[in-house]
């Protein structure tokens, strides 16, 4: 799903959602989980992020999603800072190495 926030007819940000049903496991559940967000640099710091994850909470909420993450690199403390800021908690850490 891509869900976007539009001014003046111009797309100011969009953000990817991908939904992972869990089936087969102890606990069946859906997760959505954002995969990228891109907001045109002139609409930055203006509160437009924000506002387009409570669009897509919404969204989840009403299309039966349990869980909702973002994955958002180490080191973007802008991007970890707003997603405490609307309520998201700490739950994995994933690591990598390059080969």
């Amino acid at each position: 799903m891509t869900r976007g926030v539009f001014i003046n007819t111009e797309i100011a940000c969009y953000a990817y959602v991908k939904m992972v049903t869990s089936s087969g496991s102890p606990k069946n559940y859906t997760e959505a989980s954002i995969s990228k967000i891109y907001v045109k640099e002139n609409y930055r710091d203006q509160g437009i992020t924000a506002r387009l994850i409570k669009e897509v909470k919404y969204w989840r909420i009403n299309n039966g999603v349990k869980y909702f993450k973002p994955n958002v690199l180490e080191g973007n403390t802008a991007a970890f800072n707003l997603y405490k800021k609307l309520v998201f908690n700490d739950f994995s850490r994933v690591l990598r190495t390059k080969l």
